[in-house]
């Protein structure tokens, strides 16, 4: 989104941005007339149907990310599948967090639940513990690719259903439409 704001407002669009950790939280901002669109998950709370003028359309779709201790043996591999995950302890978000819901699913259905060291809210704090040796996390890859640490290192996740779709969902039809040109990746 920040690369994006300049070009927002060259349009004309006066945008102030509310960061929520969960893309229920932004459904329900949204719900409550509390902000006029979000960017977040198609998942979670549906707009209700009392909101017939309701909208969104899907801004883009990102693969996820190991991020590993660099000397941890994973991160020399070229990717890896969810299967290898398991029992290795991981530094991963509440369970209230899409990104964990759906890895999760991924890990279950490959017949086993993450094994969980450490749960964060944000990503500075998962990437501190990753750099510490508490275990390795899962990063969208706008996250993997601006990872800047020294040890770190980030590997992708090769399975077909480890990516997440972002969307722009918006209360008012009109408002979706405006914003859509100046969020759409280029």
């Amino acid at each position: 989104l920040p690369p994006r704001m300049p070009g927002a407002e060259e349009r004309g669009l006066a945008i102030e941005p509310v960061v929520a950790p969960t893309t229920d939280e932004l459904r329900g901002l949204l719900q409550a007339g509390a902000v006029d669109a979000v960017l977040c998950e198609p998942s979670g709370a549906a707009l209700p149907p009392s909101r017939p003028s309701a909208w969104s359309a899907s801004l883009f779709e990102e693969p996820f990310y190991l991020i590993a201790h660099r000397e941890h043996p994973l991160a020399r591999e070229a990717s890896v599948g969810v299967a290898q995950l398991r029992d290795q302890p991981l530094v991963l978000h509440p369970p209230a967090c899409g990104i964990r819901r759906l890895f999760a699913g991924l890990c279950r259905a490959h017949g086993f639940d993450p094994t969980v060291k450490v749960e964060a809210n944000f990503g500075e704090f998962l990437l501190g513990y990753v750099a510490a040796g508490s275990g390795s996390t899962l990063v969208p890859r706008l996250v993997a690719e601006s990872l800047r640490h020294p040890d770190l290192v980030a590997v992708p996740i090769r399975e077909e259903g480890a990516k997440r779709q972002i969307v722009l969902a918006a209360a008012r039809r009109e408002t979706g439409r405006a914003l859509l040109p100046a969020l759409q990746p280029s």
